[in-house]
């Protein structure tokens, strides 16, 4: 009887081993896996972390300058209307300046970068040097973004003529 008891005990003993190896185990094995999910989500958490940071920057940014941006972008012309305003804002510089004046203006737009396009004018005035040197100075200060692609002067007598390539830069649509 004692054998079998001593059999009993052995077998309860190693089956009791081997079901405590096999729950360490798998609990070692699940505690890894809940440590790896932890490091992901961690990371994860940095990461957002960051990207508020940078959007708490950039909000802080935007309202910061939101005075100079709207300044910006509400001098570049959006429609028919207003590019003709700044035509017509142009052709008064020249009046004011006493240049006579010829306005073309290109019939498609050219796409810009930045949602940008422009409106290519082409100037032909005449008049005084001096005018015509106020004239470029109103259209400098007028509100609206323009670049000088090309500036041809000809001083014939008392008279200067100029050609003038210029674009408007407008909103693309």
């Amino acid at each position: 009887m004692k054998t079998y008891l001593n059999d009993k005990s052995n077998l309860v003993l190693t089956t009791t081993a081997v079901l405590t190896f096999l729950f360490l185990l798998t609990t070692g094995y699940f505690i890894s896996q809940q440590s790896r999910i932890i490091v992901q989500k961690r990371t994860k958490l940095q990461e957002l972390r960051r990207d508020v940071n940078r959007l708490d920057q950039a909000k802080a940014d935007y309202d910061l300058h939101q005075n100079t941006i709207l300044s910006v972008t509400s001098t570049v012309p959006s429609n028919y209307q207003e590019v003709a305003h700044a035509i017509n804002q142009i052709e008064l510089a020249a009046s004011n300046s006493q240049q006579s004046l010829e306005t073309t203006v290109t019939e498609a737009a050219q796409s810009e970068s930045g949602g940008l396009s422009s409106v290519t004018l082409t100037l032909s005035t005449s008049g005084s040097f001096s005018g015509l040197s106020q004239m470029l100075t109103d259209i400098a200060s007028l509100p609206y973004h323009t670049h000088v692609d090309s500036l041809q002067i000809d001083a014939d007598g008392g008279s200067t003529t100029a050609l003038i390539n210029m674009r408007l830069f407008i909103w693309e649509k």
